[in-house]
């Protein structure tokens, strides 16, 4: 007996289901293979956006740290440079004292000696007890300084009582360098500032008074001392105190 003939289904149901199948499909890919890729997905976004995290702080505080370190930098620069500008400044400031001081001491050193109001009445109080002393006076020749100075001693010391006398030798006239009009006779001599000199015969008589003058002159700020001269006959006026100005030192 023949075999009943099998009954295939019709093309078209074959074809309906087929494209019901593939209707259910995206890209030619069912959803398990999405749901795979997704996890997939999620998890690199998860490391993508810790990694974002970890940049984006490190960037900040990098930068931060690198400007905090070029700020302290720069204050220490600042604070360097400002040290050797004030190093800088106090040496120019130093020099330019030192150049001040030693023109000044130049200007000094260059300037006549002058006796004025105060410093003649300081000699004239200190000189005034000696009233009565005897004095000549000499100055070193050639040097109109010396010369004037002198006579601005003698001068103070006639207001305070003593006796200007000629610079004369007992026995007979003694060389003179300069003869005032009206004024003693001014001996030569002298060598660096004001000498008052006394006779050995008469050191004990006019120590004193000699002394007061020297250290009266010296207070002033001009160099000054009282010595006593080597016994000769060739110094006038025994009796007398010597008043020899020299030099300005």
């Amino acid at each position: 007996m023949p075999n009943a003939p099998t009954s295939n289904p019709p093309m078209t149901e074959t074809i309906n289901s087929a494209s019901a199948a593939a209707s259910t499909l995206f890209l030619g890919h069912n959803g398990e293979f999405w749901d795979f890729w997704l996890i997939v997905s999620v998890v690199f976004a998860a490391l993508a956006a810790a990694a974002i995290g970890v940049t984006t702080t490190g960037s900040i505080v990098s930068h931060k740290r690198e400007a905090a370190a070029s700020e302290e930098a720069l204050g220490i620069y600042k604070l360097e440079t400002e040290g050797k500008i004030s190093d800088s400044t106090a040496r120019a400031a130093e020099a330019n004292a030192r150049a001040a001081e030693a023109k000044l001491e130049l200007e000094k050193f260059k300037s006549p000696r002058m006796l004025d109001r105060a410093r003649q009445e300081q000699i004239f109080e200190k000189t005034r007890p000696f009233s009565g002393t005897r004095f000549d006076l000499s100055a070193i020749p050639g040097d109109p300084e010396a010369l004037n100075f002198a006579v601005q001693i003698a001068v103070v010391l006639e207001a305070a009582g003593w006796s200007w006398i000629e610079f004369n030798h007992p026995t007979g006239p003694f060389m003179t360098v300069y003869s005032l009009p009206g004024r003693p006779n001014i001996g030569h001599g002298g060598a660096w500032g004001v000498v008052v000199q006394l006779h050995p015969d008469h050191e004990a008589q006019f120590r004193a008074a000699a002394r007061a003058l020297a250290d009266a002159v010296e207070a002033e700020g001009f160099l000054a001392a009282a010595v006593q001269n080597p016994p000769s006959e060739s110094i006038p006026n025994h009796d007398t105190v010597h008043i020899i100005v020299g030099k300005k030192t």
